[in-house]
């Protein structure tokens, strides 16, 4: 199975093709800004030169995260999914966080906390990488240890270094970035698939957990 992963929600733009579990190309790049211009590029010299007929699917995070990125992925993805007559998967940004993670074997839950450029998180709590416990949140962080509850808690994410002093010093942060990344995405997305088959699948759609910031110019309505 051979599936290109795609992530562009964050401060960090990536792509990735895997095929049978093992990731063949791979490029992550650090920006605030900039994902429509470094996106497509970036696919193609992932793909280098393949056609996009060879894959079996795509896989794209749908967020949370900055609504440019969300968009710029999502309809990338679904392009090169319509082209080619491809499944389009969409993944969240918490669960591509968590597959990262290692969990160690005293610790029960696992937090991952996404940036949302505003005094609130973006929140949700697994079990273990791939079993969430509780649907995501927009939370400030001294309502994260009221979310989380009882119990050992490891927090990871671009947000869990700032949100870390919430808990009192009783979470034990994640090692790594934190960051959605495509890699992780491409494995997810080849693990649906393989479990649904080639079946006809609805567009993903963005996961916003609170209202776009926009700020119309003056004068106008």
């Amino acid at each position: 199975m051979r599936i290109l992963g795609l992530d562009a929600a964050t401060a960090a733009c990536s792509a990735a093709l895997l095929e049978d579990g093992s990731i063949l190309a791979h490029e992550c790049e650090e920006m605030e800004h900039g994902h429509a211009q470094a996106l497509v590029p970036m696919i193609l010299r992932v793909m280098a030169g393949r056609s996009f007929a060879e894959l079996d699917g795509i896989g794209v995070t749908r967020g949370p995260g900055g609504f440019t990125g969300i968009r710029v992925a999502l309809a990338t993805a679904r392009g090169l999914g319509l082209a080619a007559s491809l499944p389009v998967l969409g993944i969240t940004c918490f669960a591509a966080v968590a597959r990262a993670v290692k969990m160690p074997p005293d610790a029960s839950k696992l937090l991952v906390l996404i940036q949302s450029r505003r005094r609130d998180v973006y929140a949700q709590l697994f079990a273990h990488p791939r079993q969430p416990l509780l649907e995501p949140a927009a939370l400030f962080p001294e309502d994260l240890p009221a979310y989380a509850g009882e119990g050992a808690l490891i927090i990871a994410g671009d947000a869990a270094v700032g949100a870390a002093v919430a808990f009192g010093g009783v979470a034990r942060l994640a090692p790594g970035p934190g960051r959605p990344d495509a890699a992780m995405v491409a494995t997810i997305a080849a693990e649906m698939l393989a479990e649904t088959g080639p079946v006809s699948l609805p567009p993903p759609s963005a996961l916003y957990l609170r209202a776009a910031d926009v700020t119309l110019p003056k004068g106008r309505r």
